[in-house]
């Protein structure tokens, strides 16, 4: 039960300054007189700012004494100039105004008064007395004023989701994050496998690409995963949040500490995915925070869509008016969390990584990607230039079977038809090669009878090699090469390609070098002729 606040007396007064005349203590002046330690101070601390000892006291009348004393509860209302209360809630009920326009309207009228005006505070605070006592709780006078494309709230629900996994090191359960653009009140929702900065990170940049652009300031929650030390003017952020405030050039603004009003509509759209969604769910119906994803996907376009009962227009419609005040997103994505690793996707289209083989789309084949596992759950493929997300899989550690596929991963969606058997490899190798020259078909067709007994992986490799090199020389040169090749008979990878550098450059091939050798040996002398010369030609 709350302590009822002492009554002042003018005999404890006295009594109290006479005391403090005898270097008595706070708490030796309390005991005596039977009064708290702080009322004491409080009555002390009122004397000397009035100038009072015990002698001035004592020849105060106790009506006097008691007004000196008492708590001024606030200005009087004389002292300012008037608020119309009445007129402005009935403006804000019929819709005609605001509260930020008419305190704004009042400021000004104030100038042409002597009397000064009311602080913002002291305004809303008459206003918003007169509404609950007239109006009661109908609508929200004291609601913010929000500006488009400027303002962007975030939090998680407090309700966990429970995971049903039969794996040992899965996760068991997942936490929904909530962000809220609040002026037109357009929500997002996002599970994650846990609250820590990189799932706050990753909720945030997802809402970005969701709401396709970037606000200039985040309201954020207290939480310890973003701000190690909240003190009123002096917030220390996590290294994780600087870095992406920093990407994306928006500025940071906790909300206060017990004052969830700051953030009002991020704690209604909590209130909303718990009722419509959280406690839906029972527990363990889900496997996983993908599972979960699928269907908060579902529920949040129909909650966005659905009209709101207030406004009588839907978060979707609202939305399309806020979305061009956004700033448009950064070309490349802010990645946080494992290092990147690259990996040279090969000729199959898969990449490989702790012996197993994931598939990639075909744009990426013969190119390298990113690589890197998150919470030890998932695989993800990014692009190496940009971060942009490729495709996941499912991630198996090294020397861990798949249940149901082997070693290969393949999404069929990636499939290309009959390109990745060695004889569709091979087929289309022939038909990349043929494209290069009028000749390079006859060719082809000697090199292959020649090799008909490689494999036919191996041939389309080196035919797929053959290509890529002889792409960069000019036709002119790639025709003389397939003809000299047919007519020599050169279809060896190596010797071939020799011969097309010698072309390109003027270079003699090694059977010109040999046929000029030859043919500069039949000018020579026999060597009997020369040892008869020799004979007769020697010292004497």
């Amino acid at each position: 039960m709350k302590k009822r606040r002492q009554q002042m007396s003018s005999v404890d007064i006295r009594e109290v300054l006479k005391l403090q005349e005898r270097n008595m203590s706070l708490r030796q002046i309390a005991n005596r007189l039977g009064l708290h330690h702080t009322t004491v101070s409080r009555w002390l601390q009122r004397a000397k700012e009035l100038g009072l000892d015990f002698q001035t006291v004592s020849k105060i009348q106790d009506k006097q004494l008691h007004s000196l004393f008492c708590k001024v509860k606030g200005p009087k209302e004389e002292a300012f100039y008037p608020v119309d209360v009445e007129a402005i809630c009935d403006a804000i009920d019929q819709g005609r105004a605001k509260i930020l326009d008419s305190c704004m309207e009042y400021l000004e009228q104030a100038k042409t008064s002597d009397l000064p005006p009311l602080k913002r505070s002291g305004f809303y605070y008459r206003v918003k007395q007169y509404w609950h006592a007239h109006y009661g709780n109908k609508g929200r006078v004291m609601a913010q004023e929000w500006e488009p494309g400027k303002y962007l709230l975030i939090d998680y629900a407090g309700d966990k989701i429970l995971l049903n996994s039969s794996r040992s090191n899965a996760v068991k359960n997942c936490r929904v994050f909530v962000a809220v653009l609040p002026f037109s009140r357009m929500v997002y929702w996002y599970a994650t496998p846990d609250m820590t900065t990189e799932s706050w990170i990753e909720g945030l940049q997802n809402a970005f690409d969701f709401f396709k652009g970037v606000p200039s300031y985040i309201i954020l929650d207290n939480d310890t995963a973003l701000v190690n030390h909240a003190e009123k003017g002096n917030q220390l952020y996590s290294k994780g949040l600087l870095d992406l405030a920093q990407f994306y050039e928006v500025a940071l603004s906790p909300a206060r500490v017990g004052h969830p009003q700051d953030k009002g509509l991020v704690e209604e759209a909590v209130k909303d995915v718990t009722d419509k969604f959280i406690k839906k769910i029972s527990p363990g119906s889900l496997t996983s925070v993908n599972d979960v994803n699928f269907l908060l996907e579902k529920e949040l376009e129909d909650f966005n869509c659905a009209k709101m009962a207030r406004y009588g227009i839907s978060r979707r419609k609202w939305f399309e008016l806020e979305q061009p005040k956004l700033r448009s997103l950064p070309k490349n994505k802010f990645f946080y969390g494992a290092e990147i690793l690259r990996r040279k996707v090969r000729i199959n289209g898969c990449i490989q990584f702790h012996t197993h083989e994931y598939m990639v789309p075909p744009e990426y084949f013969s190119h390298s990607v990113g690589v890197y596992v998150k919470d030890g759950q998932l695989l993800r493929i990014v692009d190496p230039l940009s971060n942009h997300l490729i495709t996941e899989y499912k991630y198996y550690r090294p020397g861990e079977p798949d249940e149901l596929e082997g070693f290969l991963h393949i999404k069929p969606e990636y499939r290309l038809p009959g390109e990745l058997t060695p004889a569709g490899r091979l087929e289309k190798s022939c038909e990349e090669f043929r494209q290069l020259s009028k000749s390079a078909g006859l060719f082809l067709s000697k090199y292959l009878k020649i090799n008909n007994r490689s494999e036919k992986g191996e041939l389309a490799n080196r035919l797929r090699y053959m290509v890529k090199k002889l792409k960069t020389v000019s036709p002119e040169t790639l025709e003389l090469s397939f003809t000299h090749a047919v007519e020599t008979g050169i279809y060896e990878k190596s010797a071939f390609l020799n011969c097309v550098k010698a072309f390109a450059t003027g270079m003699p091939t090694k059977k010109e070098k040999k046929k000029k050798t030859s043919e500069n040996s039949e000018c020579l002398r026999p060597l009997e002729e020369f040892f008869s010369f020799l004979g007769n030609n020697t010292i004497q």
